[in-house]
């Protein structure tokens, strides 16, 4: 019974139950007989009025049901100011093998190895992708105490958030010639990282950090590929033990503006534990992005258009990828496999979930997810390049998650009886290149190869990085988390991007 209708019967209940008055007649017989009537009919009457009140003090005191059927997405939901895509297409025009994907994979890459080699001699090899300021502060930063050994760092996530082009200045008073037109870029990370002190338990950090990198106008992109400590110029390795001048093969002086992107400021915002303690569920839940609008690019009809007259059967295809790549993931995540996991996510994301397993591991917890389903897939983002196509897909999905003792079974979170509602942006990325002749060895152990199938070394496990064509889960963001801005309403509906 709705609380509405349990106010009106109250109220009903009182008017009914107010007897008429009994009016005494000259022998008084029939006036005793109205007052006793008028006593058990007010006590009747009353009876149902409190049973009604307390019904409604309990009913409002009971959680909401929560209703069983699937919001549909609304027609307010694209947000262009959120999207830096009219950026990323102009620099493109002057610099075509641009990528926003490969950018990205090139300061996650950096930054991983800068937090790495903090307080060792091998920071010096990074010179050439910092200014002279920037790196004499990683000199001296304060992460890593003397003697203190930092590792296992994870880049939990990364967003390019700002691409502007300065232009040229004349010279000041004094100089011949003023600074040139440059690039700029702004990209975000939230990072975590274990950190060990002598006769100390390690310890466990996270960090949101902003890098600022610059370069000037007209100096060219480099192919995408995995990180590494080469000349930005042609690709060459930089020497281990002492790091010159200037390239030992193309002679590209490393304090050159040419040399490619260089960071010139670091911002530290947040330093805190990187680990919230599970809860127990005693109610369906619902993560906070589950009922935000879905947001999408004002470019995304333009770039379905475009694949689909490449690919007219890309819709049916990607949501059979999406839903292999869902259902293998979590089978992986119930195991702990994380090898598993090598030929549906990127190194990236591996890297992730290895720190999010190892988190439980060490709590001797074991988090579970059962009962996965998917409700909705909609396309929100679709992006081409010269090297890779990307497609974000707003994933909606429902599960019964549960956070347990190893050692008794005990449940310290979640629910084995009330689902969980969630909502996340999957980013999905492909080379663009025909396939190309695999590796004959392995560019990390040297081994011999025979026909690649999986997507790491049989003998090592690093990463091979043959290209396949197969989209591959390179960004797991939640949707309360994904973008900025106020959804703004397109002109038409939004069925055309379901998968």
């Amino acid at each position: 019974m709705s609380r509405r209708r349990t106010l009106t019967l109250l109220v009903t209940s009182i008017i009914l139950g107010m007897p008429s008055p009994a009016y005494a007649n000259p022998d008084g017989e029939r006036g005793t007989l109205d007052f006793v009537v008028f006593i058990l009919g007010s006590l009747f009457f009353v009876g149902i009025s409190i049973t009604v009140l307390i019904k409604v003090l309990i009913d409002k005191n009971k959680p909401m049901k929560k209703k069983a059927e699937i919001r549909v997405t609304g027609p307010d939901e694209m947000v262009p100011e959120a999207f830096i895509d009219p950026q990323v297409e102009a620099l493109q025009q002057e610099d075509p093998g641009f990528s926003r994907i490969a950018m990205l994979d090139f300061v996650y890459g950096l930054w991983q190895e800068t937090l790495h080699q903090l307080g060792r001699p091998g920071l010096e090899r990074l010179r050439p992708f910092y200014t002279t300021e920037m790196l004499g502060l990683l000199r001296e930063d304060p992460l890593v105490p003397t003697g203190s050994r930092l590792s296992d760092v994870v880049v939990r996530g990364i967003r390019l958030d700002k691409l502007d082009r300065l232009d040229a200045s004349p010279p000041e008073e004094g100089q011949l010639v003023g600074p040139q037109a440059r690039v700029i870029a702004l990209v975000e990370l939230d990072t975590s990282w274990r950190l060990k002190t002598p006769d100390q338990p390690p310890t466990y950090h996270g960090q949101l950090v902003t890098l600022e990198f610059e370069r000037p106008v007209g100096v060219r992109s480099r192919p995408p590929g995995p990180f590494a400590v080469t000349c930005q110029a042609c690709g060459a390795p930089m020497p281990h033990e002492h790091l010159g001048e200037r390239c030992d093969h193309c002679g590209q002086d490393y304090g050159s503006d040419l040399f490619n992107w260089r960071c010139r400021e670091i911002l530290r915002s947040t330093d805190e534990n990187p680990w919230l303690a599970a809860e127990i569920a005693y109610h369906p839940v619902e993560d906070p992005g589950f009922t935000l609008p879905a947001r999408f690019s004002p470019s995304l009809a333009q770039r379905l258009k475009e694949l689909e007259h490449e690919e007219p059967d890309f819709k049916r295809l990607l949501r059979e990828r999406v839903t292999e790549v869902f259902d293998g993931l979590y089978a992986c995540w119930n195991m702990d496999d994380t090898e598993g996991m090598r030929p549906l996510v990127g190194e990236r994301l591996l890297g992730t979930y290895r720190y999010r397993l190892e988190g439980y591991r060490r709590r001797e917890q074991k988090n579970r997810m059962e009962d996965l389903k998917i409700l909705s897939m909609e396309l929100s983002r679709i992006e081409r390049d010269r090297h890779l196509d990307a497609v974000t897909v707003r994933l909606r999905a429902s599960c019964l998650e549960t956070t347990t003792m190893i050692s008794s079974g005990e449940l310290v979170g979640g629910s084995d009886r009330h689902p969980r509602r969630f909502c996340e942006y999957w980013t999905f990325t492909r080379r663009r290149e025909a396939p190309t002749a695999q590796p004959a060895s392995c560019l990390k152990c040297g081994a011999s190869l025979g026909p690649v199938e999986e997507a790491s070394c049989p003998h090592c496990g690093s990463r091979l990085y043959a290209v396949s064509g197969q989209w591959e889960l390179a960004f797991s963001e939640q949707a309360d988390s994904y973008l900025k801005g106020q959804p703004r309403a397109p002109d038409d509906g939004s069925s055309w991007r379901r998968l």
